[in-house]
């Protein structure tokens, strides 16, 4: 069943704020009026962050938003590795998802109160049937030090996950560090401990700095450099056909 927005707007001894139908924020999320109305219509609010992103002193906001109804769909991302060249920014993969179409919005703030949008990416944002076993895949948004930080995971006895770090950079969105990481969530008899690692990926120094625990040991700490030093920066998803398919 289609969902409908519908906006009023009245013009009656003056301006009055648009009237929003609840189903733009169907979790009742705290969100400005002003945000809402910005999601394309048949869309609707999953995630909220706010903080400062461009060091001007004004809370600027990132939206998670997702469409109403689900569709055939595809993202592409870069390939990353455990191992050497532990990421390559010259491939890249496409992923098909029968969920809905998942993107996040970046709202910077203005002096006079008003909140320009400035940004939309889709590709890496968790789609409800990636995870797995898991299901959903988008494990949160947040703010941190001038940078967005968006999360994932998934996956079935072997568990994996991913953050991804993004900054406004040369006038575009560049990704900063990319760390990911797996485990076994069943450990063999008598292992009381689960085997894990972690790969933590500077793209601004290109070093990577890798942890490995087995049977309670930790067997891998060290740095590495990476291979593929080409900058990475997202599209964004506004732009009319950035993927010929």
């Amino acid at each position: 069943m289609f969902k409908y927005i519908v906006i009023i707007s009245l013009f009656i001894f003056g301006y009055a704020p648009p009237v929003l139908a609840a189903d733009k924020n169907p979790n009742k999320l705290d969100v400005k009026p002003e945000l809402l109305a910005q999601i394309d219509s048949n869309w609707h609010l999953i995630d909220i962050t706010k903080g400062d992103l461009n060091k001007d002193g004004i809370e600027d906001y990132v939206l998670v938003v997702e469409a109403d109804l689900a569709r055939r769909n595809f993202t592409r991302r870069f390939y990353y590795f455990n191992e050497p060249p532990y990421i390559d920014a010259q491939k890249a993969d496409d992923w098909e998802s029968e969920a809905a179409d998942r993107e996040f919005m970046v709202f910077l703030a203005q002096k006079s109160g008003a909140f320009e949008h400035v940004f939309s990416h889709s590709d890496w944002v968790g789609r409800a049937d990636y995870g797995g076993t898991y299901g959903d895949s988008y494990g949160g948004i947040d703010i941190d030090n001038g940078s967005i930080v968006l999360s994932a995971y998934g996956g079935s006895r072997i568990g994996w996950n991913w953050t991804m770090r993004i900054r406004h950079q040369e006038d575009r969105w560049r990704v900063i560090g990319f760390t990911s990481g797996s485990l076994d969530r069943l450990p063999p008899k008598g292992q009381e401990s689960i085997d894990w690692d972690r790969h933590d990926r500077n793209l601004l120094t290109y070093k990577v700095y890798i942890e490995q625990e087995k049977a309670g040991k930790m067997v891998r700490q060290e740095w590495d450099e990476i291979v593929d030093k080409t900058k990475i920066y997202l599209i964004d998803s506004r732009q009319p056909d950035i993927y010929k398919r």
